[in-house]
């Protein structure tokens, strides 16, 4: 075949052939897209009421928002008010440590003095002890003298060389038996001032720290503190 001067073998005609046909298929498809009829358009009321579904949608999530904010502002002042608290609960637990480290040394100090106390009560007892059996001794030997006294005036009145009649004698016998009595009382009285007086003298000694004492001291410290 001879075209414009050329000679075109079959093999290229058919390749024109077939370029042409690309063409017109793209040429075809390009216009069914642009003669396609168009996705469907939603009226005004669809339109509103997609709208009005979105902003619903939106003013929830809005409030929402505002409840989540407030949740966590909440959580923070709570955290806030945690951490003043626990700041408060640690200074008071250091002040209460400090007391309980000062009445524990307090409580070492006393054991450490303990013997020295039992050592200082047994002896102020063994004092005391002594000071009463030596009180009791010297009161019965001032009592066995008395009426040593007092049966020697009597023997001394019965072997006078005159008469008594029972009378007499009833109340001779009961004049020396008041006088004895009498003796005897005032032995008594003047030992136990003697006695109180040693009690007293060892009482005044002791320097033994009482519950009470403790008790006031303690309450002391915590009030310092």
């Amino acid at each position: 075949m001879v075209t414009g001067g050329y000679m075109l073998s079959n093999l290229e005609l058919a390749l024109i052939v077939i370029l042409v046909l690309l063409l017109l298929s793209l040429l075809a498809f390009g216009l069914s897209k642009c003669c396609a009829k168009p996705d469907k358009i939603l009226s005004g009321g669809e339109l509103q009421k997609s709208y009005d579904r979105l902003k619903a949608d939106y003013d929830r999530l809005v409030l929402e928002q505002k409840k989540i904010k407030g949740k966590h502002t909440g959580i923070d002042l709570n955290l806030t008010e945690m951490v003043e608290l626990s700041d408060k609960l640690q200074s008071e637990l250091l002040l209460l440590k400090t007391d309980y480290d000062r009445l524990r040394q307090q409580y070492i100090d006393l054991q450490k003095n303990n013997e020295d106390i039992k050592d200082h009560l047994k002896s102020k007892c063994e004092e005391l002890i002594s000071s009463c059996k030596q009180v009791f001794a010297e009161t019965r030997e001032s009592i066995i003298i008395l009426f040593k006294l007092r049966v020697k005036q009597c023997e001394d009145k019965l072997v006078k060389p005159k008469l008594m009649g029972r009378n007499d004698l009833l109340m001779m016998l009961r004049s020396e038996m008041y006088n004895a009595q009498d003796g005897v009382l005032g032995i008594l009285s003047g030992k136990r001032d003697i006695l109180l007086k040693q009690v007293e003298s060892v009482s005044s000694k002791l320097t033994c720290p009482t519950v009470s004492d403790l008790s006031e001291q303690c309450q002391g410290n915590v009030k310092v503190a």
